[in-house]
C-alpha cells in the first residue's frame, strides 16, 4: 500500500494467472473507511484470462475409441486451435474415422472453450504424442502436449454381473488391447493389494491367459470362479502391467452369485386354497430383499404392505442361505388360474424373478336343486341319479364313482355313468359325470366321485344320501315355491308308491283338498299319479294342497300326502329406477339396491350373476318388517369390485322362508336386475381389425364419465399391456416403436378417446387397451383390440440378405404375415429401366393348420443363379379383398455374389532367381444390404465365410490347366482376412524363377462352404483372368543416338529400357530408374546428369533417358562404367530386387582446341597447319617456300617432327613439338685440304710454303703449281668438279683461296684448295662429292709440269714426297716408319687397339642416353655447327670463325 496526501493506493498481483481458470471473473476493489463511521465503497474490474490445460496422457475407451481433451478458457472463443502429430503433420478430419469437435460450456464469466480429437477407431498408428495449440483472442499463444497410448481394457460381460445359477461356475473375460504386449496381468478380490492377489493354484480360481495377438493387438484372462467357493461375490480386479508411463492398466467386475426359482413349476387349488412359493438362494451375507408377486404381470400386493384381501405374502427361513418365499390365497375360483411371478429385488440394483403357474380345480355332487347341504333324501331303492360337476383346467384322464370307499365299477351291470364337457369363455373347463343305479342293493351312505389326472392331481367330492322304504302318497314337492305371475297356470302332482301288491289291494279313488276348503276328485292316471291344475295363479292360491289315495279293500287306511304351495315374489329395484329393470354403474361405485318381498321372508340373500354376495360386500341402509317379524322389504349399497370384468351385472335378491310345514329352506328370487357395468367396459370398446403395413389405423373408446362431478379425469392407451406416452409414440428401450396420437374429449356423460397409429408395421401388430382415471379413485380399462398388420415381414427389407458363391444357385424367399394367408406374391429383379419378376416361385401357406387363432404366414419362395456381383431384389403381395385388391411392396434387398476378386494386374513380374508372390483375393465375410459387414446379432462379430482355395496353372500353349504340382517350385500361404477389407488373401510363392517359368498361367478357385444358418449359399468361384508369370528385364542399356567418340564437355544420352511390372500411383510411375558408375553411386566430380526423363511405351514397357554432361577424360582409364538400375514397385507396395546393366563409355580428351609448340625459336615465315579428325588433331610444319639460295628442312628430333598428333585417347601431342624449319643455305664453293707432316722427312730446316723456302717451294711457285691446270699437280687433277671428265663445268677453282701455308713450329704443311660450284649444292654430300678427290690421293705440288701436257720428270725430293701416306680418316699426310719393327708395330697396335675399345665404350654409353639419332643440335645456332661422325664442320661459312 502507498498513502499520498489523502490518497491511498493498493495494488493485487496474480502469479501464473494464464495456468489458472479461476482468476476469469470480476474482480472488486472496496475501499472501508471506520471513521467517523463505517462507510465502503468498492471500483470493479473485469478479469479477462486465457489458459488452457490439457491431460499428459491419454488412453483409448472400452469401445475402442480414444478421444482427446483440449480445455482453454477465455472471455470468447480462442482464434485457431491446431491439433497436430508427433510428426508436426496437422490433423485433419477423417470421414468414418477422426472427428474434430468444439463445444462452449458457458459459465457466465468463466466460459470454458472444450476441443476435442477423436479417433473412432484408434488404430497402432495413432499412437504417440499430439499437440494442442492455441491462438488466444490477443493473438498471444499456448500449447499444450498429450501422450496417447493405444491401450484399452474391458470386462465381457459388463459390471456388475449378476450371476444367477449358484449350482455352476461363474466365468468372464477380461479383454487387453493395446500396441505394446503387456508384461503380465493379475486378478485381484475386493483390494488391489498383494494380500489379495488371486493364485491360479488355487482350488477356487481357474485362470486361462491366451497369448498375445500381434496381429490383432490384444490378449484375453478369462477367470473361471468354481463352486467351490462359498461366497463368490465381490470387486474383481483384472491389471494389465504395460510398463512404461502407464505401467497398469486396471479394470474391475462387480460381482453377485444368487438363484432365485418356484419350489414347482405348476401349483394346484383343490380345496378353495392356494400355496405358491419360490426359493431365493445367495451367496454373502444376507440382506434386506423386497418381494414382490405378479400375476399376468400384474402387481398382487403393494410395497408397502404383506397382505391384501385374499393375498398373503411370508417369508420362511431355509437351510444353506435359502429362503422360501410364499403366496397364499384363500377363496380359490377359476378366475385365480393364471401365470405368477416371484421377484426379489436386492439393495445393489440385482431384480431376479422365476416364474410359475397356478391351476384351480374344483368337484361339486348335485342331487337335486335344493340341495343345501342336508343329507340326500331318496325314498325308492330301486333308481338312484347323481351328478358330479367339476371346473378345471382340462379334460380328466378318468371319472371314478364310489360307495363307501368300493368302486361302483364293479357293479358295472346296474351302473350307467355319462360325461360331458364344455368351455367357459375363459378357457376353463366344466366337467359332468352323470351316475344312475338301477335296483342297487343299497342305497344310504357316502358317496364319492374323483376326477383323476395324469399329473397326479385329483380333484374329489363327497356327499351321503338316506332313504325311505314302503308304501306312500308322495308329492312331487313337498313345499311349492312359485314366483307371482311367473305362470298363469299351476299343475301340482302326487304319486302313489310302493309295492301295493304287497297289500293285495287296488287303489280306488283320489281327491285333492284345496286351501279354500273345497275338493275336487282327480283321475288316477298311469303310474297311480294324480294333478290338480289351478288356474290363474296369483297369491290369492297360496296354501296347503292335499291328496288322498283310497284302497278298494277294507281295512287299509286312505294314503294322503300334502303340497304347500307357497305364491312368493321378490321385486327388485335400483336407486335410479326406471322400468327397464337396469341400471349403469360406474366400476368402483357404489350403487343402491331395494328389494320388496310379497309375504315376507325369514332372510334376504343377494346375488351377483347366481352368486351370493359376501355381507361384507355390501351395506344394509333400510330394513322393513311385517307383523309377523317377516322382511317386507331392505335396502342395500353395493360397491362394484375395481377388478370387475366387462359382462354387465345382473343382480337378484332371494328371500329365505321356511316353517313347521316346509322346514327345508326355500328360496325365491327375484327378476334379474340389470347393471351395466361400465368399468369394466366402455361405452364403445377399441374393435378387432387388420390393417396393411405403411397406412394408418383408429382405436376409439368411448367411457361413461366416472367423475361424480369432477370433471378431471386421465385418458391412457396402452399397447401389449405396456403404456402409450401421451404424445402417442410407444417405446422400448428407449426405441420408439410406433408413432401415434392420442386425441380426447369429454362428451355428455362420456370421455370419448381416439388412438392413431399413423404408419403399421410388424411392430404396431399386438393388442391395444384404452383407460380412463379420475381423481375420486375411479378407473376403466378397455378389452384388448387386437390389430392383425397384413405385412411383408420383414419390413422394409422382406427378402432376407442373402449372400451366395457367384455363379451358384441362390433362394430367396418372401414371407407375408397376417389375419389371413396372402392371395399372391411375386419376386422381382430390379433392372435398368424394367424390373424383371423371377419365374419358378413356389407358393406355400398355413391356411390347413387347425388354429384359427394362429397368425396366418404365406411364402413364396424362388431359386435362381446368381451371377452378377450384387443385384437388388423385392417382392409383391397381394391380398384380394371385396372391392380392392392390396399390393404390398417391399424394399429391395440384395443378393450379394462372394466372389474371387480378379487381379488388378495378371502380369506378374520378377526377377530371374526372385521368389514371386500371386494372391488369391475372395470376399471372406457375408454383407448385408447395405454392404456393410453381416454381424452376430449375439457376438456382434462379423459372420466369416468357410472356404478353401486351390491353385492351378498351365503352360502358354496349353489349353488344359492342371493343380500346382512338383513341377514348379512353390509354396502356399496360411489364407488370412484383412481386419478391414474383410477379404480373404490366400497366396502363392512360385520360384526361384526360371527361364521354364516364363509366361506360365495361373489362377485359383474357391470353394465356399455353405452357411445355411445365415443365408448363405455356397459353391465353387473360379477366377475368370489368371495371372501370367512374366520376367522382368532390361531389355537395352545403350548410347543414343550412339555418338563416337564423346568428347570431354559433350552432352551424351544413354537410353535404358527395360520390361517390368510398373503401376501408376498418385500420379508417379512405379518403374523406378537411377544410374551409377560404381554400382553404387553416380560419380559427381566426372558428370552431370542434364535431365532425366522417364517414357512409358505402355503398361510393362519403359525406357528411362538420361542426357549427362561430361566433366573430365577418361580415355587413359579404357573409358567409364555407367550401371542402370531398375526396381519395379509392387502393386502391395513392396520393391521389387533391382536389376542392373553395366554400358561403359569413354570420354575423350578435347584436342580441337589444342596447339602445339615447335621446338625453339620459330623460323620466320614459318607456320602450322592443323587437321581435326573425329577428336584427333593432326598439327604439320609449314615452312616458307625455297628460293634459289635458300632452301629449307626439317628439323626432326626425338622431341620435334614435322608432324605430330593430339589424340582423343591420351589428350596431348605425339611428339611434344613440332620440328623447326631450318633454313639450309646453298653451297656455292667446296674446300678441301690435307695437312702434311714434314717432321720426318729430309732436312728439318727445309721449309716448305714460304717466301724463302727453296724453289720450287716457295709460296708463289707451289701457288702457281696449285692454281695453275696441269696434268699432275693441284686441283684440278683430283678435284672432282673440275676433272676433264665433267668437262670442267661444275666449277671453278678459286684461286683466291687456293694455296698453301706453314708451319714452322711443328713442320707441318697446309695445302688446300677452294672450288666455286657452278650451280650450288645443298648436301655436304654433294659438296664432299665435287670438291674431295678419290681416297688416298694426295695434292701433288710438286714435280709439277708448266702445263698437263708438259710434265716433269720426278726429282729426288718428289720422289720422298711420293713415299708419304695420306690417312683417309684425318687427311694426314706422313711419312711411313720403315725402322719402326713389327713387334713395336704390334703393341703400338694393340694400345690403339685397346684405347679404341675404351674409347669406344664410353662413346657407346654416352650414346646410349643419347637419343639414337646420327645427329644432334647444339648451341643457340644449330645451323651453325653440324657433328659428324669423323670431324665437325662449319655449315654455316658466316659463322666459320666461331
Amino acid at each position: 500500500e502507498t498513502t499520498t496526501g489523502k490518497e491511498k493506493t493498493s495494488t493485487l498481483t496474480i502469479r501464473d494467472l494464464n495456468k489458472k481458470q479461476m482468476y476469469n471473473d470480476v474482480l472488486r476493489c472496496i475501499a472501508t473507511w471506520t471513521s467517523p463511521e463505517m462507510f465502503s465503497i468498492e471500483s470493479k474490474t473485469n478479469l479477462d484470462t486465457y489458459g488452457m490445460s490439457m491431460a499428459p496422457q491419454s488412453f483409448a475407451e472400452s469401445d475402442g475409441s480414444a478421444v482427446l481433451t483440449c480445455l482453454t478458457w477465455s472471455d470468447e472463443p480462442p482464434k485457431s486451435v491446431t491439433w497436430t502429430d508427433g510428426d508436426d503433420d496437422v490433423v485433419l478430419p477423417e470421414e468414418n474415422r477422426i472427428e474434430i469437435g468444439d463445444e462452449t460450456i458457458v459459465t457466465g464469466s468463466n466460459d470454458v472453450h472444450v476441443f476435442t480429437l477423436k479417433f473412432v477407431t484408434l488404430q497402432s498408428n495413432n499412437q504417440g504424442n499430439y499437440t494442442c495449440d492455441v491462438v488466444f483472442p490477443d493473438d498471444s499463444q499456448d500449447s499444450k502436449e498429450t501422450e496417447l497410448f493405444y491401450i484399452g481394457v474391458s470386462l465381457e460381460p459388463e459390471s456388475p454381473y449378476f450371476f444367477h445359477d449358484v449350482s455352476s461356475n461363474v466365468e468372464f473375460t477380461c479383454l487387453y488391447k493395446g500396441y505394446s504386449e503387456p508384461k503380465r496381468i493379475d486378478w485381484y478380490l475386493d483390494t488391489i493389494e498383494e494380500s489379495s492377489r488371486i493364485s491360479s493354484n488355487s482350488t477356487y480360481y481357474l485362470i486361462d491367459t491366451s497369448d498375445f495377438d500381434s496381429q490383432l493387438r490384444m490378449q484375453k484372462s478369462v477367470i473361471t470362479i468354481t463352486t467351490q467357493k462359498e461366497d463368490r461375490n465381490g470387486n474383481y480386479h483384472c491389471q494389465w502391467s504395460v510398463g512404461g508411463k502407464l505401467k497398469s492398466v486396471t479394470a474391475t467386475m462387480y460381482l453377485a452369485v444368487r438363484e432365485l426359482e418356484a419350489t414347482s413349476d405348476v401349483f394346484y387349488s383343490t380345496d378353495g386354497t392356494a400355496s405358491m412359493s419360490c426359493s431365493y438362494q445367495y451367496e454373502g451375507e444376507e440382506t434386506d430383499i423386497v418381494t414382490h408377486w405378479y400375476k399376468d404381470s400384474e402387481l398382487i400386493i403393494p410395497d408397502d404392505s404383506d397382505s391384501d384381501g385374499r393375498y398373503t405374502m411370508r417369508k420362511e427361513p431355509g437351510t444353506q442361505k435359502k429362503t422360501l418365499l410364499y403366496l397364499e390365497i384363500s377363496g380359490v375360483t377359476r378366475e385365480d388360474n393364471g401365470d405368477y411371478t416371484c421377484e426379489v429385488v436386492e439393495n445393489d440394483g440385482d431384480t431376479i424373478r422365476a416364474d410359475t403357474q397356478l391351476i384351480v380345480r374344483r368337484a361339486t355332487i348335485i342331487a337335486d336343486s335344493f340341495n343345501d347341504g342336508q343329507p340326500l333324501v331318496f325314498v325308492d331303492k330301486k333308481r338312484v341319479e347323481l351328478q358330479c360337476q367339476l371346473e378345471a383346467d382340462k379334460t380328466p384322464s378318468s371319472v371314478q364313482w364310489f360307495y363307501k370307499d368300493t368302486e361302483i365299477a364293479d357293479w358295472s351291470r346296474n351302473i350307467q355313468i355319462n360325461a360331458i364337457s364344455e368351455r367357459y369363455n375363459d378357457s376353463s373347463l366344466r366337467y359332468f359325470s352323470n351316475i344312475t343305479l338301477i335296483n342297487p342293493a343299497e342305497v344310504d351312505g357316502e358317496y364319492r366321485c374323483e376326477f383323476r389326472f395324469q399329473d397326479t392331481n385329483p380333484a374329489t367330492v363327497t356327499a351321503a344320501m338316506t332313504t325311505v322304504l314302503g308304501v306312500a302318497a308322495v308329492p312331487d314337492q313337498r313345499c311349492v315355491f312359485l314366483d307371482n305371475k311367473l305362470s298363469s297356470d299351476l299343475n301340482l302332482g302326487w304319486s302313489f308308491e310302493g309295492d301295493i301288491r304287497s297289500v293285495n289291494a287296488d287303489l280306488k279313488r283320489a281327491v285333492v283338498y284345496l286351501p279354500n276348503g273345497k275338493a275336487r276328485e282327480v283321475e288316477i292316471g298311469d303310474n297311480n299319479r294324480v294333478s290338480y291344475v289351478a288356474h290363474n295363479v296369483d297369491i290369492s292360491v297360496s296354501g296347503v294342497y292335499r291328496a288322498e289315495f283310497t284302497m278298494d279293500t277294507t281295512g287299509y287306511p286312505s294314503f294322503g300326502a300334502s303340497q304347500r304351495l307357497t305364491i312368493r315374489e321378490a321385486k327388485l329395484g335400483g336407486s335410479n329406477s326406471t322400468n327397464r329393470r337396469k341400471q349403469s354403474v360406474v366400476v368402483g361405485t357404489k350403487f343402491s339396491l331395494t328389494c320388496n318381498v310379497t309375504q315376507g321372508a325369514q332372510m334376504i340373500k343377494w346375488y351377483d350373476n347366481t352368486t351370493e354376495l359376501d355381507s361384507s360386500s355390501y351395506e344394509t341402509t333400510h330394513t322393513t318388517y311385517s307383523e309377523e317379524g317377516l322382511i317386507n322389504s331392505t335396502t342395500v349399497q353395493i360397491k362394484l369390485d375395481p377388478n370387475s370384468g366387462p359382462e354387465p351385472r345382473f343382480y337378484t335378491c332371494g328371500g329365505v322362508i321356511y316353517d313347521v310345514h316346509c322346514p327345508a329352506r326355500e328360496m325365491f328370487y327375484s327378476r334379474n336386475w340389470k347393471v351395466d357395468v361400465v368399468l369394466a367396459e366402455p361405452i364403445q370398446q377399441p374393435s378387432n381389425g387388420y390393417g396393411y403395413y405403411g397406412e394408418r389405423q383408429e382405436f376409439v373408446c368411448v367411457f361413461p364419465d366416472a367423475g361424480d362431478g369432477d370433471s378431471k379425469y386421465n385418458v391412457y392407451w396402452y399397447f401389449n399391456n405396456r403404456m402409450i406416452m401421451p404424445n402417442g409414440d410407444y417405446y422400448e428401450d428407449g426405441k420408439r416403436m410406433i408413432e401415434g396420437e392420442i386425441v380426447s374429449e369429454q362428451g355428455n356423460n362420456t370421455i370419448g378417446t381416439t388412438y392413431t397409429v399413423y404408419k403399421l408395421d410388424e411392430r404396431s401388430q399386438g393388442e391395444y387397451q384404452c383407460r380412463a382415471s379420475w381423481m375420486n379413485g375411479v378407473s376403466m380399462r378397455s378389452v384388448p383390440a387386437f390389430l392383425a398388420v397384413r405385412r411383408i415381414s420383414p419390413m422394409p427389407y422382406a427378402l432376407e440378405t442373402t449372400n451366395v458363391a457367384q455363379g451358384n444357385n441362390a433362394t430367396l424367399s418372401c414371407m407375408a404375415y397376417g389375419d389371413q394367408v396372402a392371395d399372391d406374391i411375386s419376386i422381382w429383379r430390379q433392372a435398368n429401366g424394367t424390373d424383371v419378376e423371377l419365374s419358378g416361385l413356389v407358393l406355400t401357406n398355413n391356411s390347413d393348420e387347425s388354429d384359427s387363432d394362429e397368425e396366418k404366414w404365406t411364402k413364396g419362395e424362388v431359386s435362381f443363379v446368381q451371377n452378377s456381383l450384387k443385384d437388388y431384389y423385392y417382392c409383391k403381395v397381394n391380398w384380394q379383398e371385396s372391392n380392392r385388391t392390396v399390393t404390398l411392396t417391399s424394399g429391395n434387398s440384395s443378393v450379394t455374389s462372394l466372389r474371387v476378386h480378379e487381379p488388378r494386374e495378371v502380369d506378374v513380374w520378377g526377377n530371374q532367381g526372385q521368389v514371386v508372390r500371386m494372391e488369391c483375393v475372395s470376399d471372406g465375410v457375408l454383407r448385408t444390404t447395405n454392404g456393410s459387414v453381416y454381424r452376430d446379432e449375439r457376438t456382434g462379430k462379423p459372420l466369416y465365410t468357410d472356404s478353401t482355395t486351390n491353385w492351378w496353372y498351365k503352360g502358354p500353349s496349353e489349353t488344359d490347366w492342371r493343380p500346382v504340382d512338383d513341377q514348379i517350385k512353390y509354396r502356399l500361404e496360411s489364407p488370412w482376412i484383412g481386419h478391414f477389407d474383410y477379404l480373404r488373401r490366400s497366396g502363392i510363392m512360385v520360384g526361384p524363377l526360371e527361364d521354364m517359368y516364363a509366361d506360365l498361367e495361373f489362377k485359383c478357385s474357391v470353394n465356399y462352404q455353405d452357411d445355411l444358418k445365415h443365408n448363405f449359399y455356397g459353391g465353387n468361384v473360379t477366377q475368370s483372368s489368371h495371372y501370367v508369370l512374366k520376367t522382368s528385364k532390361i531389355l537395352q542399356f545403350e548410347m543414343t543416338p550412339d555418338v563416337t567418340p564423346v568428347i570431354v564437355g559433350d552432352i551424351f544420352t544413354l537410353s535404358c529400357m527395360a520390361a517390368g511390372n510398373a503401376r501408376i500411383g498418385n500420379g508417379t510411375e512405379n518403374a523406378q530408374f537411377r544410374i551409377t558408375n560404381d554400382r553404387q553411386d553416380f560419380d559427381e566430380s566426372k558428370y552431370e546428369i542434364r535431365n532425366q526423363n522417364v517414357v512409358k511405351h505402355n503398361a510393362r514397357l519403359y525406357t528411362s533417358i538420361f542426357e549427362i554432361q561430361t566433366k573430365v577424360p577418361t580415355a587413359l582409364y579404357q573409358g567409364q562404367s555407367f550401371y542402370c538400375h531398375v526396381q519395379f514397385i509392387t502393386p502391395d507396395g513392396t520393391h521389387e530386387n533391382e536389376m542392373m546393366e553395366e554400358l561403359t563409355v569413354t570420354t575423350y580428351y578435347n584436342c580441337s582446341d589444342a596447339d602445339v609448340s615447335v621446338i625453339g625459336s620459330l623460323t620466320p615465315g614459318q607456320s602450322t597447319d592443323y587437321t581435326d579428325n573425329e577428336g584427333d588433331r593432326t598439327a604439320r610444319v609449314v615452312c616458307p617456300d625455297d628460293t634459289a639460295s635458300i632452301k629449307y628442312t626439317i628439323s626432326e628430333n626425338s622431341l620435334a617432327k614435322r608432324e605430330s598428333v593430339c589424340t582423343k585417347e591420351t589428350g596431348y601431342y605425339s611428339p611434344p613439338y613440332l620440328a623447326k624449319c631450318v633454313e639450309k643455305l646453298a653451297f656455292t664453293y667446296g674446300r678441301y685440304e690435307q695437312l702434311w707432316d714434314m717432321s720426318r722427312i729430309g732436312d728439318q730446316n727445309t721449309k716448305y710454303c714460304t717466301d724463302d723456302a727453296a724453289s720450287p717451294f716457295t709460296k708463289a711457285e707451289m701457288t702457281s703449281a696449285l692454281t695453275t691446270n696441269n696434268s699432275a699437280c693441284g686441283p684440278y687433277p683430283i678435284a672432282p668438279c673440275l676433272m676433264d671428265e665433267n668437262d670442267g663445268t661444275e666449277c671453278t677453282l678459286d684461286v683466291n683461296n687456293t694455296g698453301c701455308s706453314w708451319d714452322d713450329s711443328t713442320r707441318k704443311l697446309r695445302i688446300f684448295y677452294q672450288v666455286t660450284f657452278d650451280e650450288p649444292v645443298w648436301t655436304i654430300q654433294e659438296r664432299r662429292a665435287h670438291t674431295r678427290p678419290a681416297g688416298g690421293t694426295k695434292i701433288k705440288f710438286w714435280d709439277c709440269p708448266v702445263s698437263a701436257e708438259n710434265p716433269l720428270k720426278p726429282s729426288k725430293r718428289g720422289r720422298l714426297l711420293n713415299r708419304m701416306v695420306l690417312d683417309g680418316d684425318s687427311d694426314m699426310v706422313t711419312m711411313p716408319d720403315d725402322k719402326m719393327n713389327y713387334s713395336m708395330f704390334g703393341m703400338i697396335g694393340a694400345g690403339v687397339i685397346a684405347i679404341a675399345t675404351l674409347l669406344g665404350v664410353v662413346v657407346y654409353n654416352n650414346r646410349r642416353r643419347l637419343p639414337k639419332k646420327r645427329t644432334m643440335v647444339i648451341g643457340e645456332h644449330p645451323d651453325a655447327i653440324e657433328m659428324t661422325d669423323r670431324s665437325t664442320v662449319v655449315t654455316n661459312p658466316a659463322l666459320s670463325s666461331a
